[in-house]
């Protein structure tokens, strides 16, 4: 028996609950806000306004103290709480942009949430400067204790992005030394050397072990025995640093890294272009891919994917069709997401310096070099034969397909 399924009503659903789900959001930071400008929670016997939140609405904790956190700081911003209140952004992006809020910029910063969601947000906002004192660094912050039957040792530390990310590219060092110096699965062993990014959390620890074994052997003096640990920091031409996969991480934190750290840097020009390399190559190198995985954040570049493991870097104009495999004409793709664009479900389209992602809902997202991407249905492309996705089965896409059967 064959169920028919309204897709649309579903859709929208979904789409006017979360608009009411936000509205509530705001109406109910600004209660908290006024409770908190009263100090009601002492007069019903608690010590703040985050402890009355978390013993009468039975939230949890953080969440509670996050809550009053942020309701106090938005009665400042009555631009940010209208923007919430009528569901243009959602809580996420108010909680992260507060960081960064001015009196002159909450405009600014309400347009970018709007037009390309939180991680545009995240991604316009790297290498910012919190406009609050943030806390120090605190290189404490770690600690070994044997557990009491004397088996097992438990470690645990908390460091600044700067020390994280160095941590991360070593981390991925010792994967690939574990892989090639002991007897694991050949699945694991494959996943270790060939994936990008972090090791999945179950062989989180034989890379520790990998890294261990470098020091303890001396291989990670030896240029031709360890492991290239390379940390990437991406410039602009106004002089701004950021960490691609910390964004949060201020500029100024990183000038420990440009002078003592390893590291290779991406500048940008003032259109948001970057380094160009040549078409005598087919696959792309490890340094195009590690240029191209920090200009798209790690991730999968479709918009809403989000996936950051087993990336492809997909030519958009095909390599046998004269596309070269420079930084311009790459992309990072999931691995089902380059199904997808295979299937015809996604097209990706360049035919200039701007990027094109088109679904078969009729959804557009375009992505401008030096800024965030941002959804326009509507947005003309002047297609000219260059930069037609390399898996579309016609010479240029027509945008006509009929709406997916559900």
């Amino acid at each position: 028996m064959h169920t028919t399924i309204d897709a649309d009503t579903i859709i929208n659903t979904i789409v006017e609950s979360a608009r009411l789900f936000v509205y509530s959001h705001a109406e109910i930071l600004t209660a908290i806000a006024e409770f908190d400008a009263h100090n009601l929670a002492e007069a019903y016997g608690c010590a703040s306004t985050g402890a009355w939140l978390a013993r009468v609405l039975k939230m949890k904790r953080t969440r509670a103290y996050e809550y009053a956190a942020v309701a106090r700081k938005l009665t400042a911003f009555p631009t940010i709480l209208d923007a919430l209140r009528q569901g243009t952004i959602d809580y996420t992006s108010v909680r992260y942009m507060l960081d960064y809020a001015t009196d002159t910029n909450q405009h600014e910063l309400v347009e970018i949430a709007a037009e390309s969601g939180y991680q545009g947000l995240v991604h316009a906002l790297a290498g910012a400067t919190p406009t609050e004192k943030q806390p120090q660094d605190a290189g404490e912050h770690c600690g070994l204790t044997i557990r009491e039957d004397g088996q097992y040792v438990r470690g645990w530390f908390c460091m600044n992005a700067t020390d994280g990310v160095a941590f991360q590219a070593a981390l991925r060092a010792g994967a690939h030394a574990y892989a090639d110096d002991n007897a694991v699965d050949e699945a694991d062993a494959q996943m270790m050397r060939s994936t990008f990014g972090l090791p999945p959390a179950r062989l989180m620890l034989q890379s520790l072990m990998g890294m261990v074994h470098m020091v303890r052997t001396g291989a990670a003096t030896h240029a031709t025995m360890a492991p290239a640990a390379q940390v990437m920091v991406h410039m602009t031409s106004d002089g701004r640093a950021f960490l691609p996969n910390h964004m949060a991480a201020p500029a100024a934190r990183l000038a420990n890294l440009v002078d003592h750290a390893d590291l290779m840097g991406v500048l940008y020009d003032a259109q948001g272009q970057v380094i160009r390399f040549g078409r005598k190559r087919r696959l792309a190198s490890p340094k195009q891919v590690q240029v191209l995985l920090g200009m798209w954040g790690h991730k999968c570049a479709v918009p809403g994917c989000g996936h950051t493991r087993f990336l492809q870097m997909h030519h958009i104009r095909d390599w046998a069709e004269g596309g070269a495999t420079d930084i311009e004409n790459l992309v990072p793709l999931c691995s089902r997401c380059h199904s997808l664009v295979t299937d015809g479900f996604i097209r990706v389209v360049k035919p200039g310096p701007t990027l094109y992602f088109r679904f078969a809902s009729g959804e557009q997202w375009v992505c401008e070099p030096g800024r965030v991407g941002y959804r326009d249905d509507a947005a003309e492309i002047e297609l000219d034969g260059w930069g037609v996705d390399s898996f579309a089965d016609e010479a240029a896409p027509t945008w006509d397909w009929d709406t997916p059967k559900v």
